[in-house]
Order: C-alpha cells, then sequence, then structure tokens
C-alpha cells in the first residue's frame, strides 16, 4: 500500500481539487458562477486542469474542466454549470477513447 504522501503525488490534482471545492460530506462548497470563477483560479495553480467553455441546457456559459485523476489513470471531467449544481464524471482510458471517436465522428452515438 502506497503512503499517504505517494498517494498525494500521484493524485495530486484530484486531491487539490477535492481540497478546493468537495466537502467532508462529499457535496459541492460552490455551485453556479462562483464555482466557475474558482475554478478559472484553481486551474492557474494546476496547469495541467484544461479548462473548457461550453453551455448548459438553458444555453448560459458554463465550463467543462478535466482533471487528471492519476498519473496514470484516467481524468475526472467537471461540469460546472452556471444555474445548477455542478456533477463529476470519471473517464478512464478506454472511456475517454470513446468519447473522442463519438466527438470526432468516427463512431456513431
Amino acid at each position: 500500500m502506497n503512503s499517504l504522501s505517494e498517494c498525494k503525488k500521484e493524485y495530486k490534482n484530484w486531491y487539490a481539487f477535492s481540497k478546493w471545492f468537495i466537502n467532508s460530506d462529499q457535496t459541492f462548497k460552490y455551485k453556479g458562477y462562483e464555482f466557475m470563477q474558482k475554478l478559472r483560479k484553481f486551474a492557474r495553480y494546476y496547469p495541467e486542469v484544461t479548462l473548457v467553455s461550453c453551455d448548459d441546457i438553458m444555453a448560459t456559459s458554463s465550463i467543462l474542466a478535466f482533471i487528471p485523476y492519476h498519473t496514470e489513470k484516467g481524468i475526472v471531467m467537471v461540469f460546472a454549470p452556471q444555474h445548477a449544481e455542478p456533477s463529476l464524471v470519471f473517464l478512464g482510458d478506454h472511456n475517454m477513447k470513446n468519447v473522442v471517436n463519438v466527438l470526432s465522428g468516427k463512431r456513431k452515438i
């Protein structure tokens, strides 16, 4: 089993995200525009984190954040809408390939 310091290093982006944004009861500390602003600040401190602008279902500006989960195992995608609760999705390597294939038109939905 890895020591806590090794785990913090291997999962450094996810660990930092959790400390910044997740309460002990696994709820988000922020939502909406405030969450979006804090995500932008977080990404400045953690350059491995990628932010992509998008719109939510109400056509308001939102953010997709891609956070490396582990040094070798997938990413966490955070959807930060302006007018709703944020949500998380884990994408392992095979999931990422499927998403890329769909978005690039190589495979139909």
